[in-house]
């Protein structure tokens, strides 16, 4: 309501057109994404966009956040080839301007995930590289955001079957998630990749007691569809990873 009666106002007093209307639709897209209501959500996305490419121009960084946003709507509808374009749109536009921004890795970051879920992991590590690069430029290198980043290139590594580089990255990702704030689910789903990467690499005793660590994490967390599915996963691993 809150974000509505802000739209409201605006319209009303700057005009459907304004820039300032676009910011609006835009919390009020996110307030929707929260409740699941992704068709509203793609389309408020949608309307800022048209709004701030004619009052701005195609390439401003505006213009390549609310890309990026719609690329993460499409995303949580599963229309992943659709989602890359939009990603990639706002990567080609960051590029263009040159700086390096959290937004810039953010954006070039989900080019790399959409990629290694459409199952082209190649493209994905250099994305992902691409993307780890600026963070660690502009973040502390123990910042739990890296962390994200590693494990994804961790993650397209091992669908590679590069087990001893895919190992480095993780057992980094892991590291710095054991000293930071993070989830302990999504703490036990890097230790279950990590698990993964260590066996295939020849380490099984290490590689089952990490996986043994990884349930204990999803087990600490408060249970949701996907963890009881991801957890399902690992003892089924560990049962037959003896």
């Amino acid at each position: 309501p809150l974000f509505r009666r802000e739209l409201a106002i605006r319209e009303k007093l700057q005009g459907p057109q304004h820039p300032d209307v676009a910011y609006s639709l835009n919390n009020m897209a996110g307030s929707l994404q929260v409740l699941g209501r992704y068709d509203e959500e793609l389309a408020l996305f949608q309307r800022a966009l048209a709004i701030r490419e004619r009052a701005q121009g195609p390439e401003t960084p505006q213009v390549a956040v609310l890309l990026d946003n719609i690329g993460l709507a499409l995303a949580m509808q599963e229309r992943l080839s659709e989602s890359l374009g939009y990603h990639q749109r706002a990567v080609a536009i960051y590029d263009k301007i040159g700086a390096e921004t959290l937004d810039r890795a953010v954006a070039t970051f989900n080019v790399g995930d959409r990629l290694m879920h459409l199952g082209r992991d190649a493209e994905a590590v250099d994305y992902f590289h691409r993307a780890l690069a600026m963070e660690e430029k502009l973040l502390n290198p123990r910042h739990t955001e890296l962390g994200w980043t590693l494990s994804a290139i961790g993650e397209a590594l091992l669908h590679r079957h590069q087990a001893a580089a895919a190992k480095k990255e993780l057992e980094r990702a892991v590291d710095i998630w054991e000293h930071g704030h993070i989830q302990p689910m999504n703490l036990g789903q890097t230790r279950f990749l990590l698990a993964r990467a260590l066996w295939d690499d020849g380490e099984h005793d290490r590689a089952r007691r990490v996986a043994a660590e990884a349930r204990s994490n999803f087990l600490a967390d408060t249970p949701v569809p996907t963890s009881k599915k991801a957890l399902a996963e690992i003892e089924g691993w560990l049962a037959v990873h003896r």
